[in-house]
């Protein structure tokens, strides 16, 4: 799917992020840095400018559950589970990264 078509997979989330699924065999997998190399060249690429009004923020299926959006209660997985510092630091890497590709972050 583009990053010009909206889908629906988050319930009340959906209208307002994209989603992206970062692939791993278990929870006790890292995401590597070429996941965060693609996921970023792609927000670059393809949904910053499709969206210039996006926020730059990455919550995670528990974190959206928290907030009573959707999320595992659905059978989503997600790269961390609910409070995992994983999850910030994983953030903190997207961010840096897009920084360091010339956008505001």
């Amino acid at each position: 799917m583009s990053a010009q078509v909206f889908g629906w997979n988050a319930r009340a989330a959906s209208s307002r992020y994209l989603a992206v699924e970062f692939a791993q065999g278990t929870v006790a997998d890292a995401i590597s840095d070429a996941q965060v190399r693609a996921f970023c060249w792609w927000m670059r690429s393809f949904a910053l400018p499709a969206w210039p009004g996006l926020p730059l923020a990455f919550p995670t299926h528990a974190d959206v559950e928290r907030s009573s959006e959707t999320g595992q209660r659905d059978g989503k997985s997600d790269v961390f589970p609910a409070g995992d510092a994983r999850a910030d630091e994983l953030r903190a890497r997207l961010m840096a990264r897009l920084a360091d590709q010339g956008w505001t972050v």
